[in-house]
């Protein structure tokens, strides 16, 4: 008997990571169920807000699933799109809620600790300043100690440190990301606010094995990973009399 294949779910879940003047750069996580078959990649498609013709923005590998959208028009808001396709076609669009308009990034620099030092008329600006400290934004650095703190038949919890360098910004967040058994490819498993420092990760199957890995965010985007040393494998808890 022959496995019946079907197309794939929609993707699980699509977000902006990034806008420039010219470009969108989004994020999604792979569906849940995939058809019965391999993702082989994924569509991307994009629309001006006042118009209802989609138009393909670009095609990326299964493995990617983030995706730079760039040649757009600062005087229009889009509307992006995101399907994944495997052998029997093209499955269900998931689409962001709200449209987007490209814009020129907010300034990366600002200045802290300003204390005016003259009140001449200001030809050089720096004049009127002294015990200044210039500070530059970047992405966070990854989070720190991360480990398993418990683990049941279906669940485990994640506790993590904050990162040493936050960017220059408070944090906005972290992100979760999730490897299933021998796969390669991570996929989001949950947002989580900045000032939770655990998550327990619900729904696994016992005796399956999975890897986790902890991301930060800020203003400026997500930073690099922290990933846990070993495989998790749910099990059922054991009671100690």
């Amino acid at each position: 008997m022959h496995a019946i294949s079907a197309l794939p779910e929609a993707p699980a879940s699509l977000r902006v990571i990034g806008i420039t003047e010219d470009s969108i750069t989004v994020e999604w996580s792979a569906p849940y169920n995939t058809g019965g078959v391999p993702i082989s990649g994924y569509v991307i498609e994009k629309r001006e807000a006042t118009s209802h013709a989609w138009s393909i923005a670009s095609s990326v590998s299964a493995g990617t699933t983030t995706c730079k959208i760039s040649y757009l028009s600062s005087s229009h808001s889009y509307y992006i799109r995101v399907a994944a396709e495997n052998e029997e076609g093209l499955g269900i669009f998931i689409e962001l809620s709200e449209a987007v308009r490209p814009a020129r990034p907010k300034s990366k620099f600002f200045w802290q600790q300003l204390t005016v030092a003259s009140a001449s008329v200001c030809f050089l600006i720096l004049e009127f300043f002294y015990n200044m400290t210039l500070f530059i934004i970047g992405l966070p650095s990854a989070p720190q100690l991360l480990s398993v703190d418990y683990i049941t038949r279906d669940a485990a919890t994640l506790q993590w440190e904050p990162p040493v360098d936050t960017g220059g910004v408070p944090l906005t967040g972290y992100v979760i990301e999730q490897l299933d058994g021998k796969s390669t490819r991570w996929r989001v498993a949950a947002y989580v606010e900045p000032l939770r420092h655990w998550w327990t990760l619900n729904n696994l199957i016992q005796g399956y094995s999975y890897n986790f890995r902890v991301r930060a965010e800020n203003s400026d985007g997500v930073g690099p990973p922290r990933s846990l040393t070993s495989t998790v494998i749910p099990k059922p808890v054991v009671c100690k009399y």
